[in-house]
């Protein structure tokens, strides 16, 4: 499984990348950017699963973030049904509705995050999202 994590605040992205690690110790690669360009560039080379996009980036904030890149999967990147996940800062949850509208299939306020999170959010994902099904097994 390929992840891509976008974020900006290097002790949010190692925290995030740390809980990834210990809930899939096999079959995963994460990358990460700290911007949208940066992760525009990785879509464009990379097929990614998973992307855990943060909402408050340098050149972008709220809905506009999502909606870049949505736009981006559907028109520059190898792999248009990539699942989304949001991270923020906020606890907004009318901003976790709308992103949900946008196509997103979880929203993960920072300040909650933590592994049984991470565990439970990336389950999900895997056996109710992704394309091809795969067993769990394969996760621990």
């Amino acid at each position: 499984m390929k992840i891509l994590i976008i974020e900006d605040i290097a002790s949010d992205r190692d925290l995030l990348i740390h809980y990834i690690e210990k809930v899939a110790t096999k079959d995963i690669d994460v990358d990460s950017a700290s911007c949208l360009t940066e992760a525009f560039a990785l879509l464009a080379i990379t097929s990614y699963d998973i992307v855990f996009l943060d909402l408050g980036l340098p050149e972008s904030k709220g809905n506009d973030t999502i909606n870049k890149l949505q736009s981006n999967l559907k028109e520059g990147s190898l792999n248009n049904e990539t699942i989304v996940v949001v991270l923020t800062g906020l606890e907004d949850y009318s901003l976790a509705k709308s992103a949900v509208r946008n196509g997103v299939k979880s929203f993960i306020v920072k300040n909650d995050m933590n592994e049984k999170i991470i565990k439970r959010s990336i389950n999900s994902i895997y056996t109710h999202c992704l394309p091809k099904r795969r067993t769990l097994a394969s996760w621990y």
